[in-house]
């Protein structure tokens, strides 16, 4: 693959990456009554449903943090021509991450 587009390939995995994690990770605000990964499901939610839903938001999950792991492959692949934007696409995985991190721990 040529450098270049792997650099934009690598911006444009962090741009999907981020958002996909997220909604695997974080509950749905939009009338979804069971958890994605944390918390307790509604009362009302069976567990067959509650299992589908887990299910679904570990795919969500998975393909976001495979998105942010093939945006940083990528970069590096790209790194010799394109220095700032696989520098960008690293950081962009990076900060956030450490962010996450933090939070959890503080």
């Amino acid at each position: 693959m040529n450098p270049l587009k792997a650099a934009n390939w690598a911006l444009a995995l962090v741009i999907i990456g981020w958002p996909l994690s997220y909604y695997g990770a974080m509950p749905n605000q939009i009338g979804d009554p069971a958890p994605h990964q944390i918390g307790d499901p509604a009362p009302m939610i069976t567990q067959a449903m509650y299992e589908a839903y887990q299910l679904r938001s570990f795919a969500f999950l998975t393909v976001g943090i495979l998105c942010l792991l093939g945006s940083v492959w990528l970069s590096g692949h790209s790194f010799t021509t394109a220095k700032v934007r696989s520098t960008v696409a690293v950081l962009a995985v990076v900060l956030p991450s450490i962010a996450v991190v933090l939070s959890l721990v503080l």
